[in-house]
């Protein structure tokens, strides 16, 4: 899904959504909600059958669960990555522009090479 900034910023403060682009970004965001919710009931039940899964090795030795379970929350990361004030003023550099190879120079890359 393609998803574009709406909010856009002037002199005098932010621009109101139209209703129509409202009702996208309420639909995105309801859309989000859902799919999370979906990931966190497949972890759980993914967890919840796991566990009751048992190998049985005899049938007077111990029972263990085929999966071993080490849960560990996510690290957290910003949703919006934010500028440091000395990038905003970078200096430009005219690494880009192009050097002039002499077309000799060129040809000699190519030596050894079979030409078909």
């Amino acid at each position: 899904a393609k998803v574009e900034y709406l909010g856009q910023t002037s002199t005098d403060g932010f621009h109101f959504f139209s209703p129509l682009q409202l009702d996208s970004v309420t639909s995105l965001i309801q859309a989000a909600k859902n799919l999370m919710n979906a990931v966190v009931q497949t972890v759980k039940m993914s967890y919840i059958a796991s566990t009751k899964i048992i190998r049985i090795q005899s049938p007077t030795g111990p029972r263990l669960p085929v999966v071993m379970w080490r849960m560990k929350a996510p690290a957290k990361k910003p949703l919006i990555k934010r500028e440091k004030p000395e990038e905003t003023y970078a200096a430009v550099r005219r690494g880009s522009a192009k050097k002039k190879i002499h077309p000799v120079q060129v040809m000699s890359e190519f030596r050894g090479r079979p030409v078909y």
